[in-house]
């Protein structure tokens, strides 16, 4: 919904570590990395609560990690979205509109937001129960 916003915003932001998977040993992304640097930009003309962003790789939340961590690869079979939205904050629009930019199946994973846009973080994991 806010692709122009989505698409600069810094990896910090989205709740995890995000590492290449593609070189050994896997590298960290810089924090100031931007999402339109590295992601995928979702065609949202025909559904406006489409993710704007989305990732391939795997996800890893295991509780000795100390912090949440997507590795990022091509052929993975996890995939991250990040959904520019509505912030929270105004209530009484958002109670009507944040179900919708929710995806079946998938899991919320972080929420954040600056002065003009919600940003939700979502990992879909089709093989995982």
């Amino acid at each position: 919904m806010y692709k122009f916003r989505v698409r600069t915003l810094t990896l910090d932001k989205l709740g995890m570590d995000l590492k290449d998977s593609t070189v050994s040993p896997s590298v960290k992304f810089p924090k100031y990395t931007q999402v339109g640097e590295i992601f995928s930009e979702i065609d949202t003309s025909e559904n406006i609560f489409l993710p704007d962003f989305a990732i391939k790789g795997y996800y890893n939340d295991e509780e000795i990690l100390e912090r949440r961590c997507f590795y990022i690869d091509p052929d993975g079979y996890d995939t991250l979205y990040v959904t520019g939205m509505v912030r929270s904050s105004e209530a009484d629009i958002n109670q009507k509109l944040s179900h919708k930019f929710e995806i079946p199946g998938a899991r919320k994973i972080y929420y954040w937001e600056d002065l003009k846009t919600g940003y939700l973080v979502q990992v879909l994991q089709p093989n995982r129960k």
